[in-house]
């Protein structure tokens, strides 16, 4: 190829080498974006505990959640309920919250909002510094996915399944092998005193073994976040106890929000309480 056709072709795809150049440099700058508080265990593990308990006691610990000035509205034709009404709250990593009110006073709401469940009306949902404004569908889907282990009153298992499959359903959607996700539901199990009860169907459990495979569950994608919602709702006293003494042992390295109905076992178990009133939050 002669000189004339080299130089011919250099100026041909030169403006498409730059254009890829400045593409991959805006990349390679852009680190920080909706989905950067996704995966939030995985960022952070750059964080240590002792560095966790050093800002702790510094006064200057990041806030992993923050509700600011959060509304929700509910409209049913001319009707309009307002079911929160301009909360703000803050909420740390290995921190167990109960939250305390009367029903219809907000709780729930402000769980839902919490776990991309439900959207807010107007405020901001703020996740490890970054706002949620600007969240698409595809951005709420991956915090649940990866961030947020929930846990119900109903336990909101598949009676025709077994325990280990029960668990393993939440990681369906992770992209894990299937090798990878029953050792992940075994060892989930075995954290919540399940290990010897892995093929049982839940109509052969009690009602406290089936609320610890709705724990299990919930801890089985490793989330940052659990989100517990009556879980001892439907329980008696010393299972009651029971379920609690897990819940406080997730929270020694996760977040763990829960509402309930209970003063004496909020008082006995969380770290901090706060109490709702007509979709305010009073303390």
């Amino acid at each position: 190829m002669g000189f004339t056709h080299r130089l011919f072709f250099i100026r041909l795809l030169f403006p498409v080498f730059v254009s890829y150049a400045v593409f991959f440099l805006v990349l390679s700058k852009t680190q920080v974006s909706l989905s950067a508080p996704i995966r939030l265990r995985a960022a952070r593990t750059k964080t240590t505990r002792s560095n966790l308990r050093f800002l702790r006691l510094m006064g200057s610990e990041p806030f992993m959640l923050e509700l600011r000035n959060i509304t929700k509205d509910y409209v049913s034709g001319d009707a309009t309920v307002h079911a929160l009404k301009g909360i703000s709250l803050q909420f740390r990593d290995s921190e167990f919250v109960a939250i305390l009110g009367q029903s219809g006073c907000g709780k729930t709401t402000m769980l839902n909002i919490v776990g991309g469940l439900d959207r807010y009306t107007s405020g901001d949902l703020v996740i490890d510094g970054v706002s949620t404004k600007e969240y698409k569908d595809r951005d709420w889907d991956s915090y649940r996915n990866h961030s947020v282990g929930f846990v119900f009153q109903s336990y909101n298992l598949i009676p025709h399944q077994d325990v280990l499959s029960n668990v393993e359903l939440a990681l369906t959607l992770s992209g894990v092998s299937k090798a990878e996700r029953r050792s992940r539901a075994v060892a989930a199990l075995e954290q919540v005193g399940l290990g010897d009860q892995l093929h049982k169907k839940p109509n052969q459990m009690s009602g406290g073994q089936m609320q610890r495979v709705a724990i299990a569950r919930a801890l089985v994608n490793d989330p940052s976040i659990v989100l517990a919602d009556e879980p001892t709702g439907a329980l008696d006293s010393e299972t009651s106890v029971q379920v609690m003494e897990i819940l406080k042992n997730v929270a020694k390295d996760r977040l763990v929000i829960m509402v309930t109905h209970n003063p004496e076992l909020a008082a006995d178990y969380a770290d901090r309480i706060v109490r709702f009133k007509d979709g305010l939050v009073l303390d």
